[in-house]
């Protein structure tokens, strides 16, 4: 499975668990999820924009980016790590539905 999470632009890009856990498929399928949208490895944690910003935490989410673990990379042959889709969050949710609960 896919973790897909929103991610904002501050020093706490991301609160709670993923938004959507999915079959590798339905991102490719549904989200656009592209190999070429590989962005770091398992090890680093992501930050995008500013990370001097106050008002991170009250940001509204700016990102989507999916998340697949080791052993989803090696079933499928795709890198482990971490992936941004070139969707906006609203989009996402509007092709997969209401999010999960944190």
């Amino acid at each position: 499975m896919v973790k897909v999470w929103f991610v904002r632009e501050s020093p706490e890009p991301t609160r709670g668990g993923p938004a959507y856990e999915l079959p590798l498929k339905s991102c490719i399928e549904t989200i656009g999820l592209a190999e070429y949208h590989w962005i770091s490895g398992p090890e680093q944690t992501l930050r995008f924009g500013h990370q001097a910003s106050r008002l991170g935490g009250i940001a509204d989410y700016r990102h989507v980016v999916c998340e697949i673990e080791g052993a989803e990379a090696g079933t499928s042959g795709w890198r482990a790590g971490f992936y941004r889709v070139d969707l906006a969050p609203a989009e996402a949710v509007d092709r997969l539905g209401p999010p999960r609960k944190p």
